[in-house]
């Protein structure tokens, strides 16, 4: 289970870093639309290639959300599971004082 935990965590890292990228190239991309579309002369072909690029990188920014959502919800059921033994551990323990105790 700390094996499930921890390569949960590790994807889980793995996927943000990926979106942090991501939302870096798309404020690249934004930048260089919101500069094509402030110049007089629009460049119909340079604002199509950037809008595909856009539109690229948010499908990649979904997916990768779509991803964080589902790891999240692994690691938070591991995280559960851990939990109930956890609680199994207690009981038992605590069970045992007591007959110690009591012998």
């Amino acid at each position: 289970v700390t094996c499930r935990v921890n390569n949960s965590m590790n994807r889980l890292s793995d996927i943000l870093d990926q979106m942090t990228v991501i939302l870096s190239a798309l404020k690249d991309v934004m930048d260089a639309e919101q500069k094509q579309l402030s110049v007089g002369n629009i460049h119909s072909s340079a604002l199509q290639r950037i809008t595909e690029e856009k539109s690229s990188l948010l499908a990649t920014l979904d997916y990768l959300e779509q991803q964080r959502r589902s790891t999240q919800k692994a690691q938070h059921s591991a995280n559960d599971d851990i939990a109930d033994r956890w609680q199994t551990i207690t009981q038992k323990t605590q069970h045992l004082r007591d007959l110690n105790q009591h012998n």
